[in-house]
């Protein structure tokens, strides 16, 4: 299971959180994260982009935030669009992405 999210502006991933709070044994067990530059969501929808690993599958634990950041996190250009991605399917309470704004 996947679900793609549009950043509110172009920028770069510094830190990222998944959150499993409330999730034990129904949690997604790992996820991983990618990513695409699109100049319109169209192209995304379309399946028109070309998507790149930002982050690659790691483990989460059950009811905590699970943070991951610097060596974990793959330098990239700015980005548009980020694709998570879990194993198996399983619960998340929250996807926070922490970054800066491309000037």
């Amino acid at each position: 299971e996947w679900v793609v999210v549009k950043l509110a502006h172009m920028g770069f991933i510094e830190k990222l959180i998944i959150d499993t709070y409330n999730f034990y044994e129904n949690r997604a067990e790992s996820f991983s994260i990618d990513y695409c530059i699109a100049s319109n969501d169209q192209d995304v929808l379309d399946e028109k982009v070309t998507w790149l690993n930002l982050l690659d599958k790691k483990g989460l634990k059950p009811h905590r935030e699970n943070p991951f950041s610097g060596k974990d996190i793959r330098d990239h250009e700015a980005i548009t669009h980020v694709k998570l991605k879990v194993f198996p399917y399983g619960g998340l309470s929250r996807l926070r992405l922490i970054g800066s704004i491309k000037k």
